[in-house]
């Protein structure tokens, strides 16, 4: 079972090596922390599956939203807890290179998601999956990614909407702007594979940046 919270646009996916045994993708309209765990009955029904029946819980680590990843950090840690599976947590931004890393046919391959005014959070890979760049906050700009454009290069994630207005924008190519669960699967996948389970009493997710609290203009 695949949770994907790192942005306002959620997903849960059910997936075996087969392929997607059911998936259900919301936005801002359906509140996460109101949705999550019926969308989570609601893939298993529709899948003919139990909790049980499951191998792994597999959650985006983030970095992304602060709410989005601490909802689902604990509902999955709930679920390890009461199921007695592992708990798989995949790095968010990795995941979301994955689309460019598996087609072999990027030198670099970009991951950004959306964050504050131009804000990204970013990390850079090579075709090989191996980070460049690691996870960071990264202000965008006409020569934020110099170093990294020779080559083939391809952009990817949420914050897609915001390069345009850069002259480097044109010599990229543009991957998908979607952050789903399905994406999870494949290097969660490896991770289970080698046993690469968190602790799950310790496990707390990469925010990156703190909650973005707003204050009551009430004196």
């Amino acid at each position: 079972m695949c949770l994907e919270g790192a942005t306002d646009d959620w997903s849960v996916a059910l997936m075996t090596e087969g392929g997607t045994l059911g998936e259900l993708s919301f936005g801002r309209e359906k509140p996460m922390a109101s949705f999550l765990v019926p969308a989570i009955r609601d893939v298993l029904q529709s899948s003919g599956k139990t909790i049980k029946e499951l191998d792994a819980i597999v959650i985006s680590s983030g970095p992304g939203s602060y709410t989005g990843l601490r909802i689902v950090a604990s509902t999955a840690k709930g679920l390890c807890l009461g199921s007695g599976h592992p708990l798989i947590a995949v790095p968010t931004l990795k995941s979301i290179s994955w689309q460019g890393v598996k087609s072999q046919a990027y030198d670099r391959v970009i991951a950004i998601i959306d964050a504050r005014r131009q804000d990204v959070f970013c990390a850079i890979y090579d075709n090989n999956g191996t980070e460049i760049l690691a996870p960071t906050l990264l202000t965008l700009s006409e020569s934020c990614f110099d170093p990294w454009l020779g080559g083939k290069a391809m952009v990817c994630g949420n914050g897609l909407h915001k390069i345009d207005s850069f002259t480097w924008s044109s010599i990229v190519e543009k991957g998908s702007p979607r952050i789903a669960a399905f994406s999870l699967f494949p290097l969660a996948q490896a991770a289970f594979d080698k046993g690469e389970f968190e602790n799950i009493a310790a496990f707390s997710p990469f925010y990156m940046l703190p909650p973005n609290i707003t204050q009551s203009k009430k004196d």
